[in-house]
């Protein structure tokens, strides 16, 4: 089946299940998203499987009753890979008013898609947004630390990072996106503000829709409390360490959301933005870097970090209160956030490495026995992959 076979509905959003061999994985999200609450029961439902040779994917894909709705399978006869795969459903946005894209290791509760219709109808004429989350992210990947967010009463807020396991594009969002990709596939990833992480990204598509983001100044919309979870079952871009997996909201409620302008928002290393006010600054001329990963490439005079670094510190602040900016916003003073003047430099000897009270700040309430079996458990693991890849080569 192609495009021109889908009956287009321009009122609708469609839900899109990406799919390659993994039917059973694939099932637990099919039947998850049946026993789900709608609107309506005019929902489109798109199953695309990727050219594998799987024939049980394919017929889970051909002869899954979809209870909401009309059902599309789409079965590729080529292969795509995941990220052409990934902007192909994308696409769909020309037949719909929306698409939540699901790969198929996913998991949805059971008010995902109000949460969904209720964000499309908050952001949908917001040009500053490119698009919505399901998934809340409870992990910094580039520095292997948690995420805090402010909570101000909104069921979301702004981030310029793209989520991959559960996220929605509506028809405006996925239009603008491609019309700048279409003469950027080939962008050099070196001059755009990001973590060194997703400049090194090979194949996934997020990568590119990053700095989409931070070159047009755009925004994600990410939400408090998880509509999806990712089951992380290995796949072409995974393996099976259970780390991804989100806290859910697993009932129905009345979803609230502030307007852009009212939006706290955090720039693509997680890092609060408008911080600046708080410590009597221009934000332009500030560097917050909560994570210590941003080594102020932007020469900003002012820098905020866990660190110690070879300049005047002109303030400090503990780390006490959660997000870590609220210590900042309440004048929490401590030696734990360091207000550098990079304009006086001093004879401090560096140490990039958190002390034990930062540590225990980001892993309160975890028993180190256990936590040195898990270390253990994932050293073993990984030797053990290393010497599979050495012999299949």
């Amino acid at each position: 089946m192609n495009i021109a076979n889908i009956k287009s509905d321009k009122s609708a959003i469609a839900i899109v299940v990406v799919c390659y061999n993994r039917p059973v994985s694939a099932r637990r999200l099919l039947d998850s998203l049946n026993a789900a609450n709608y609107p309506n029961e005019n929902i489109p439902l798109i199953i695309s499987v990727d050219c594998s040779g799987n024939e049980e994917m394919y017929d889970l894909a051909r002869n899954f009753e979809w209870k909401h709705g009309p059902k599309y399978s789409v079965i590729h006869t080529a292969r795509l890979g995941l990220k052409k795969h990934i902007y192909e459903c994308g696409d769909y946005t020309t037949q719909f008013k929306g698409v939540i894209i699901l790969e198929d290791d996913l998991f949805v509760t059971q008010d995902y898609y109000n949460y969904t219709v209720a964000a499309v109808n908050a952001y949908y004429y917001e040009d500053k947004v490119a698009g919505i989350a399901l998934y809340a992210d409870t992990v910094n990947g580039y520095v292997g630390l948690p995420l805090y967010y402010w909570y101000d009463g909104s069921d979301a807020f702004m981030m310029q990072s793209a989520i991959t396991s559960g996220e929605c594009f509506t028809d405006r969002m996925w239009e603008r996106f491609r019309s700048w990709y279409n003469v950027n596939e080939d962008v050099d990833p070196e001059p755009y503000f990001m973590p060194r992480t997703i400049k090194n990204w090979r194949r996934a598509w997020s990568k590119y829709f990053n700095i989409y983001l931070v070159e047009k100044d755009l925004y994600f919309v990410h939400p408090h409390f998880s509509s999806t979870t990712n089951c992380g079952e290995a796949g072409e871009h995974g393996n099976d360490v259970n780390t991804v997996h989100s806290r859910m909201i697993l009932g129905a409620k009345e979803w609230k959301f502030n307007s852009f302008a009212d939006s706290i928002k955090y720039d693509v290393y997680a890092d609060f933005v408008g911080l600046g006010k708080y410590l009597g600054l221009d934000d332009k001329d500030l560097c917050v870097d909560f994570y210590g990963d941003k080594e102020n490439e932007q020469k900003q005079r002012y820098w905020l970090s866990p660190y110690k670094l070879q300049y005047k510190v002109v303030n400090s602040f503990a780390l006490n209160l959660e997000p870590m900016e609220a210590n900042i916003v309440y004048g929490i003073k401590g030696n734990d956030l360091f207000l550098y003047d990079t304009s006086e430099y001093t004879k401090e000897k560096i140490s990039c490495k958190l002390t034990l009270h930062q540590f225990t700040y980001h892993f309160k309430n975890v028993d180190y026995k256990k936590l040195i079996r898990y270390i253990s458990l994932l050293v073993n693991k990984m030797v053990k992959t290393k010497i599979s890849i050495i012999f299949k080569k």
